[in-house]
């Protein structure tokens, strides 16, 4: 009796085992249990010193290793610290849904302070090293809001970079957004247009082929097939970050698939 009910434990444990939300759990638990990183809304956080400023790193409970970068870039008023703080810049990620490593980057707070990181590529490898692990292989994104676009458009001509989410920061500079965007193929531009919509409406009329939204697209939207997607929002400038408006923003990051072929819009 009591060995039957041992084979039946065993059995047990190893149907467990064997369970997907089983093994992101464990994985999570033995991530979070790595020396600096810790369990946060559901995924592993780490924040690492770095001779440019903080990085907060964070993957999602469903991170694969297999999914995509996003680099986050605060704007003005804020540190890196205060942003991912006051923004609550975890649960948004977590709430976008995406399978990526996360990491927000320090940025000028104002428009006295110089730029942080002059290299995408830099910041990339600095990251690697702090956290001890690969970087995922997907798509390099780059989110930046409002002043980040001092931040952002030194790394334009940098080969990792082939998506890029502009949150009411197309400062003026519009020949070099459309000319990024469109100059390769698989580059995907999302830009979102509030208190910049004199400048975003001049890029949206640049850009071929591109989809409009009138507002923030809700987290159970359907999602347009295109390479470039302009939103029009009446939010104010820092409602756009600091609310729960993110993670419908965030979820333009990846391609989306035509339902008839299954084949990446972007040309990917």
């Amino acid at each position: 009796m009591l060995a039957s009910l041992r084979s039946l434990l065993l059995a047990v444990l190893a149907l467990a085992a064997c369970d997907p939300e089983t093994q992101r759990a464990t994985a999570v638990a033995e991530a979070a249990d790595q020396p600096g990183s810790r369990t946060l809304e559901g995924g592993v956080y780490r924040r690492v010193s770095t001779a440019h400023g903080p990085l907060h790193v964070w993957t999602p409970a469903n991170y694969t290793g297999r999914g995509d970068i996003v680099v986050y870039v605060h704007g003005y008023s804020v540190t890196a610290d205060q942003a991912w703080t006051e923004h609550r810049l975890a649960a948004q990620f977590a709430a976008s849904g995406l399978d990526a490593m996360f990491i927000a980057c320090e940025a000028p707070a104002s428009v006295d302070e110089p730029v942080s990181w002059s290299s995408l590529s830099e910041l990339l490898g600095t990251a690697q090293r702090a956290i001890g692990q690969e970087l995922p292989d997907g798509r390099v994104a780059v989110v930046g809001h409002s002043g980040a676009h001092r931040t952002v458009l030194p790394w334009l001509p940098e080969s990792q970079l082939d998506t890029l989410v502009l949150v009411d920061a197309v400062h003026g500079d519009v020949e070099r957004w459309r000319t990024w965007a469109t100059e390769k193929r698989e580059r995907r531009l999302v830009f979102v247009g509030g208190d910049t919509r004199e400048w975003s409406d001049q890029l949206h009329a640049t850009l071929p082929e591109i989809a409009v939204l009138e507002g923030i697209p809700a987290l159970d939207a359907q999602l347009p097939e295109a390479r470039f997607v302009y939103i029009k929002s009446d939010l104010g400038h820092l409602d756009l970050v600091r609310g729960d408006v993110l993670p419908g923003i965030l979820r333009l990051v990846p391609e989306q698939t035509s339902r008839d072929t299954g084949t990446p819009v972007a040309g990917r």
